[in-house]
């Protein structure tokens, strides 16, 4: 339990355009660390059959000319309609398939340190026509006016406002929907209720207590939105609460690759054990396990041996969780059709050697949507801008993957892995890292320490999935929870044509301070909070957009505690490898 327990010693530029477009591109993959082939100046030299092909905008609005290097609009879409392989569509085939903007996700509340406590859904309505939210449990339909709220304005110092959802989802707007909280007969200090005067969709306890199977939360919506779980809500002061970026149901994969967010550790009185939960989107979903360690069996799910083969079969919204000591890092997950995967852990130390620990609960890309480049930011510094020594770790989809790193490799940083393998390491300073080609995709994960790493004891362990560079977005809506005493904005810019696109925040302005990562990346921080200077920029719901593409990442901090998530990403398609299998 943070800060109660000490420590016991213990991944081209034609496929990302293939999957948005109807177009011909010539060209094979990149050379050993050279970057993809620019698209070519004078559309004369391309394929002859390009000439009247389409693709879509970067925000689906828009169908553009595939053989322009410009993006020369041909056809506005309907303020219902999006983009779907060169052609408007209606709004939600559009959306869902690409990117985190979507019109159905499926949400679990984590178990650990605390169990029941106030489960909470940020809902952001991204397009230009209102979205009728729903939501079910186990095919049950839930009240969702009882249990949203519509996010208030709010600015330096003033608190967060909660307004009854009346109707639709207006464009702009960013609704909570307070899913489920359970209270326990002898609540601890950790435990964190929902807000006063709101009752939850759910108040009867749906922790499970560890391995076994259980019924995931269905939210769809009638108009494309971008979603986040927090777990608790307004765990500013809980000191255990952890955050997902969810991903649309359309997006999901057949093969995910585990990645236990850290070790299995004990601390004095209690064990704290690495998990997972896979989710499935269809009835009669064939899920294959092969198992880089035992999983022991228990809760009804039957244990499958080392280094062989199991299946599960689940229905739609069905979750297998796994809870245990020994860590599954690496085990392949297959299915026959698509499902969601969530990295977990019940309470985990990061260092292992340094108090206090956080829970974990994020959802994570299927391998399909790994990239083979990354620019990894380092935290918001707790030190007083002071870099810090973060970790951060690397997993590889294929064997004989090479990396290479700029502007230096980190001490201890891999250089080369198999499928399969992951790498733990730290670093002070943000950095580039890439593999030989898109044929050789890997993943990499950015964290936050424990809160005694410095004298404040603020934040706490965190797990926060880094967006490959290829999966970079031109605008987020976002939510900042007002109940954390320091809150903060991680934005990293990629260079197009030499120059880096302006970004502009919408309690700021052009958002400026950034640094060098190379001499392609950048990356600022804005803070939310009282001591940022800025005195629109308080909690509550924030839009970012920019003329061309980057990535954000969410943190809140507190005494020892810490949330992040990633304010949304794109998910194309980037390969079609098939993970290879530890042995």
């Amino acid at each position: 339990m943070s800060g109660l327990f000490e420590l016991r010693a213990t991944v081209a530029t034609c496929a990302a355009l293939a999957a948005l477009a109807t177009l011909h591109c010539s060209g094979g993959d990149r050379a050993e660390f050279d970057r993809p082939p620019a698209l070519p100046t004078d559309v004369s030299e391309r394929d002859a059959g390009c000439e009247g092909e389409t693709r879509c905008s970067r925000d689906r609005r828009a169908v553009l000319d595939a053989c322009s290097t410009e993006e020369r609009v041909i056809k506005e879409c309907a303020p219902d309609q999006g983009c779907n392989e060169g052609a408007c569509v209606p709004a939600c085939e559009a959306t869902g398939s690409a990117d985190s903007v979507g019109c159905e996700f499926r949400a679990v509340p984590p178990e650990g340190e605390v169990t029941d406590a106030c489960f909470a859904v940020f809902v952001s309505n991204t397009w230009s026509t209102p979205a009728r939210l729903d939501v079910e449990l186990a095919g049950q339909p839930l009240d969702v006016a009882s249990a949203a709220r519509l996010v208030g304005p709010a600015s330096g110092k003033e608190p967060i406002t909660y307004l009854p959802l009346e109707g639709d989802l207006a464009p702009g707007q960013t609704a909570i929907l307070f899913l489920a909280e359970s209270t326990p007969s002898e609540p601890t200090g950790l435990y964190v209720p929902c807000p006063d005067g709101i009752t939850p969709a759910v108040t009867t306890p749906l922790g499970i207590g560890g391995t076994g199977r259980r019924q995931s939360f269905r939210l769809r919506s009638s108009a494309p939105v971008t979603a986040y779980s927090i777990y608790p809500y307004g765990g500013g002061h809980s000191a255990v609460a952890s955050a997902s970026l969810l991903l649309p149901v359309r997006t999901w994969g057949t093969d995910h690759l585990v990645i236990s967010p850290a070790p299995r550790l004990v601390a004095i009185g209690a064990r704290k054990s690495p998990g997972l939960q896979i989710v499935a989107a269809e009835d009669a979903t064939t899920v294959t396990v092969h198992a880089s360690a035992e999983i022991a069996p228990r809760g009804g799910v039957v244990g499958i041996a080392a280094g062989s083969n199991g299946s599960y079969t689940l229905s739609a919204g069905e979750v297998l969780q796994i809870t245990q000591q020994e860590e599954l890092d690496g085990t392949l997950i297959s299915a026959d059709k698509p499902v969601g995967y969530w990295a977990t852990h019940e309470c985990m130390f990061v260092p292992a050697n340094r108090s206090a620990c956080d829970m974990s609960s994020t959802q994570l890309a299927p391998t399909t949507a790994w990239g083979s480049r990354y620019a990894a930011p380092t935290p918001p510094s707790r030190s007083a801008g002071a870099a810090e020594l973060m970790p951060f770790r690397i997993a590889a989809a294929r064997n004989g993957t090479t990396l290479r790193y700029r502007p230096r490799r980190p001490a201890d940083a891999p250089e080369r892995l198999d499928g399969g393998q992951i790498a733990l390491f730290s670093s002070s300073e943000p950095f580039v890292v890439e593999s030989q080609d898109v044929d050789h995709p890997i993943a990499v994960y950015g964290y936050m320490s424990g809160g005694n790493q410095t004298p404040r004891e603020i934040g706490d362990p965190e797990l926060v999935p880094i967006v490959p560079t290829d999966q970079y977005l031109d605008r987020y809506v976002f939510l900042v929870d007002p109940t954390y005493a320091e809150s903060s904005l991680v934005v990293v810019r990629a260079a197009k044509g030499g120059v880096f696109p302006d970004v502009s925040l919408d309690c700021l302005g052009t958002v400026g301070g950034f640094r060098r990562i190379d001499e392609e990346h950048e990356m600022a921080v804005v803070r939310f909070d009282a001591k940022s200077g800025q005195p629109g920029c308080g909690a509550g719901r924030h839009e970012i957009s920019g003329s061309g593409p980057f990535a954000i990442t969410v943190w809140g901090m507190d005494f020892y505690n810490s949330y992040g998530y990633p304010g949304g990403m794109g998910l194309r398609p980037l390969n079609t490898v098939r993970p290879d299998i530890v042995r």
